[in-house]
């Protein structure tokens, strides 16, 4: 499972709308999804699974069990969610899960390069990069 970081926009349907389609936009948690306008080639994903940020309409999604965070694809680490490598102390359990998967994530990527992946996080928060030599390939 990929953690993926990304700039994400919302694309507006314009010739939709210029034609006078109704789109009402929502938070897009299950069952609150935006309507896009009938003739408009746009696909609205679901927020709790794509573009994940940790936020507390997201957080109540998962609690009340109308979405899984096993179900995650992209997520994005930052508001209250920070990077991994900041090594900060324990968040949303949103954030501990997704940050346990980047950490997977770079372990795999370690083993495959023949490297033992340093520690989580040393002593003190200090984070140490891998030792990579080199160019990464195509086979990558």
């Amino acid at each position: 499972m990929g953690v993926c970081l990304f700039l994400s926009l919302f694309a507006v349907p314009k010739d939709a709308l210029a034609a006078g389609e109704a789109m009402v936009k929502a938070p897009d948690l299950p069952g609150n999804m935006t309507v896009s306008p009938p003739s408009a080639r746009m696909k609205v994903l679901d927020r709790s699974v794509y573009d994940v940020i940790d936020t507390p309409d997201l957080q109540a999604a998962y609690t009340s069990g109308a979405a899984s965070i096993d179900d995650v694809r992209v997520f994005h680490f930052t508001g209250g969610c920070v990077k991994p490598w900041m090594c900060d102390g324990p968040r949303t359990t949103l954030c501990n899960t997704m940050r346990d998967r980047w950490w997977e994530i770079r372990a795999e990527f370690a083993a495959s390069r023949g490297i033992k992946p340093p520690p989580r996080c040393k002593a003190g928060g200090k984070y140490e990069a891998l030792p990579l030599a080199g160019p990464l390939t195509g086979r990558d």
